[in-house]
């Protein structure tokens, strides 16, 4: 949505059989190239503010993620913010395939530091949730006691990933002002905030 990061899978915590996270966490160091790979070039043109800054590559989860997927034939980005056609389609079929993915409040995880991400209408739309991984197993939904329900649900949040998207790309004047961390931008987000919640 926002900060466009394909295989960016969170490294708060993994659950699997050993010689699979041992695999997955093997990953050869980030050397200073793709550490400094933004200071030495421009990003790709349509960037947006959140991907322009960084500084390397990857974003670390990133670079353990495409690691291991590449390992197993997916096809992976080039550089983080790599959105081509089979990039993307690779990247959903090792999210359904390979990750079971959890939202914390699902499994009781309390996690103080990052409380507000839960509440948080914007991360909710740029991150990925377990109702977005279980649109990705497909429209057989069998094992689900409320099948209908729950592709209802997958269908209003498609709705309002679309519609937040288009707003993002529309608003590209604004970032500036309203993401730029130096700024106190606060009662605008609060406002944008509200009127989201009616898309």
């Amino acid at each position: 949505m926002f900060e466009r990061l394909p295989y960016h899978l969170s490294d708060w915590f993994h659950f699997g059989p050993t010689e699979l996270l041992q695999a997955y966490w093997s990953a050869a160091p980030m050397d200073a190239i793709d550490a400094r790979h933004y200071e030495q070039r421009a990003h790709p043109p349509g960037s947006s503010i959140f991907e322009r800054r960084f500084r390397s590559r990857f974003a670390v989860e990133q670079h353990l993620c495409t690691q291991f997927a590449g390992a197993r034939g997916y096809a992976c980005p080039r550089v983080l913010n790599d959105t081509s056609e089979a990039v993307l389609r690779d990247h959903a079929r090792f999210m359904a395939h390979e990750v079971m993915l959890l939202d914390p409040w699902q499994i009781g995880l309390v996690f103080p530091k990052y409380a507000w991400v839960g509440g948080s209408r914007f991360q909710c739309m740029n991150n990925m949730m377990h109702l977005d991984w279980v649109a990705l197993q497909g429209p057989e939904l069998a094992g689900f006691q409320d099948a209908p329900g729950l592709r209802r649900l997958i269908r209003e949040r498609g709705r309002s990933k679309r519609l937040t998207a288009l707003a993002f790309r529309h608003s590209r004047l604004l970032h500036a002002l309203l993401f730029d961390p130096q700024r106190s931008s606060a009662p605008v987000r609060r406002m944008l905030s509200r009127l989201a919640r009616h898309l």
